[in-house]
């Protein structure tokens, strides 16, 4: 028996041997919950949410007897994001696990006192959501994703596959306030490399296609999606087939899917960690003194199939750093 059993088992002991108290007892014996804010479609996260699940089931979390949780996504629309955050609250839940940095922005506003787990948040201390990754100092911890600092290297393979790169279109969202921060590591990394940047705002996945229309009449010989909350990749995916224009992708999930390349954390691993956090802060550990951590494991994947349908070939220094390739 664990821990939580045996609170639960004493909890409810209680409740028997004063029948006064018995409301209460019942009341404290539930689940708490746990809410996750999600500004993501739904669609998109299922993978991260079962990854959040097994980390809990690891740390012998059970659902249903241990805690539940209450998701909200925004599905892609961050307006919606406020009021979500708001409702969760009032769900009195014990811990909020919260997808990317508008998502952490919305819960930031809607509770100073519930601890709030981050997963997927690129620079928390240039945000302001901490004071430092080793003394969070707030109610808010997790895992920092380390995707702007993994901007130049994206760069790095992506020069590395298209030698003859000279016009790349960028993709971002300015609805993300991640945004600014990964545009300016890009700037710094094309100017060492001769390369022409224009960016392409869609602030929603509806205003991909003219995006994708002004990136033809601009003449693009590649495309940067940056790192957001949208998730439009199947529609990029296609349209880069038949374009025939590479895209270094944001995420490890994309060249399975028919992407050219991408260079990502380790995800799954990722919010596996995050079910740490949920667990210690169940248990009553404050979360500004829980370091806030930096994924570990890092994997670039390439897709020989989509390149040769490009007439690319990846050179072999770039093939021999390849942790996953797909033929």
């Amino acid at each position: 028996m664990n821990r939580r059993d045996v609170i639960f088992t004493l909890l409810t002991g209680a409740a028997l041997l004063f029948p006064g108290s018995l409301a209460n007892a019942q009341q404290s014996a539930k689940p708490p919950r746990i809410g996750v804010l999600d500004p993501s479609p739904r669609e998109a996260s299922l993978e991260r949410m079962q990854d959040l699940r097994a980390g809990l089931k690891s740390r012998g979390l059970e659902e249903g007897r241990h805690y539940v949780i209450e998701y909200r996504s925004a599905e892609g629309h961050f307006e919606r994001l406020p009021a979500l955050a708001a409702e969760l609250v009032k769900l009195s839940v014990k811990v909020l696990v919260v997808r990317n940095t508008p998502g952490v922005h919305a819960a930031r506003a809607a509770t100073s006192s519930i601890p709030i787990v981050m997963a997927d948040v690129g620079d928390p201390v240039g945000t302001g959501f901490i004071t430092s990754l080793a003394k969070p100092g707030g109610n808010i911890t997790g895992i920092s994703n380390a995707r702007i600092e993994l901007v130049p290297k994206r760069l790095e393979y992506l020069h590395e596959a298209v030698p003859a790169l000279r016009r790349l279109a960028v993709l971002a969202n300015p609805n993300d306030q991640n945004m600014s921060f990964q545009v300016a590591e890009l700037r710094g990394a094309v100017g060492k490399r001769g390369i022409e940047l224009r960016i392409f705002e869609i602030r929603n996945a509806e205003q991909l296609g003219t995006a994708l229309e002004n990136m033809v009449a601009w003449k693009a010989q590649a495309v940067f999606p940056l790192v957001n909350p949208l998730r439009y990749s199947e529609r990029l995916i296609q349209w880069a087939a038949q374009r025939r224009v590479p895209v270094m992708y944001a995420y490890n999930t994309d060249p399975p899917a028919g992407g050219l390349m991408a260079y990502d954390a380790d995800l799954s691993d990722q919010y596996q960690r995050v079910a740490i956090f949920v667990d210690k802060l169940l248990a009553g550990a404050d979360p500004a003194t829980l370091p806030v951590e930096r994924p570990t494991r890092f994997e670039l994947t390439l897709n020989l199939k989509t390149a040769k349908a490009l007439g690319l070939k990846f050179p072999q220094s770039l093939l021999s750093r390849a942790d996953r390739v797909i033929d």
